[in-house]
């Protein structure tokens, strides 16, 4: 019977010697885990400045920003980010006066 008690008071601790090194290693598990949960936290919210700066420096992720707003503007740019060619409807004048007056509001820049 005396056997059967001293089984039953000592803990199974698997590959910790002792149960202070269980505990050690559950402390330093708890504090590994706030880490990486504050670490993802971080990247899930990324600063805006950090943010900012990273789409600065991508050159793709710049002409696309451009480009969706210009189109949000609703203005069609005869030339996208990359240099090629974008179709914009025609709009012929039907008089000599009104071909002037859209050459001068081309040369104006409007």
């Amino acid at each position: 019977m005396e056997e059967e008690n001293k089984t039953q008071q000592t803990p199974d601790l698997g590959q910790f010697k002792s149960v202070q090194d269980l505990l050690d290693s559950y402390h330093a598990l708890q504090a590994e885990y706030t880490r990486c949960t504050q670490k993802l936290k971080e990247t899930a919210h990324p600063d805006e400045g950090a943010l900012y700066e990273s789409a600065k420096a991508n050159e793709k992720v710049r002409g696309k920003i451009i480009e969706d707003y210009l189109s949000a503007l609703g203005k069609s740019s005869l030339v996208s980010i990359e240099g090629t060619g974008i179709a914009a409807s025609p709009k012929r004048p039907k008089t000599v006066r009104e071909a002037g007056s859209m050459a001068l509001q081309y040369l104006k820049g409007v």
